[in-house]
């Protein structure tokens, strides 16, 4: 019984101990809260959000603002689910990826599109959805974590 009693111990200090060495989640809900604030800041740069006159300055915007979650992200992941940062880099790419592509084919492949070329507008498009459900994806995370205290 004093074997199971120690061995519960050292589990408990160890579990206990897993997360001291964590960013604390309020740093990284601010370095988010940045890359947001940051996103919204370029995009007012040039407000007329649809032509191509701002494609290539909002293609530079969602751009850094992806990799900007991205960085959080890789720091979410090592800190509060035990990923590497190669992992947490990976998991992050290919669910982004994933996103992309299938907002490409919503706004690209469309009946419309086919008929009447969309040109490259499809490619903006997808890449604010991109945006804005990555962000919406890190905010579920901070949010799990947060909830378990």
């Amino acid at each position: 019984m004093k074997k199971t009693t120690l061995i519960a111990g050292i589990l408990i200090t160890f579990a206990g101990n897993a997360f001291a060495d964590a960013l604390p989640i309020e740093v990284l809900e601010q370095e988010f809260s940045q890359c947001s604030d940051d996103f919204e800041a370029e995009a007012q740069k040039c407000p007329d959000l649809w032509s191509m006159r701002c494609y290539n300055h909002l293609m530079t915007a969602h751009k850094n603002t992806q990799q900007c979650y991205k960085d959080v992200t890789i720091k979410l992941f090592e800190n509060y689910y035990g990923l590497s940062k190669e992992d947490a880099a990976k998991k992050f790419d290919e669910h982004s990826q994933f996103i992309y592509n299938q907002y490409l084919y919503i706004y690209n492949d469309s009946s419309y599109c086919l008929q009447n070329n969309c040109g490259v507008s499809p490619y903006l498009y997808s890449e604010y959805a991109t945006t804005y459900n990555l962000r919406f994806y890190i905010e579920r995370i901070i949010g799990a974590v947060s909830s378990r205290g």
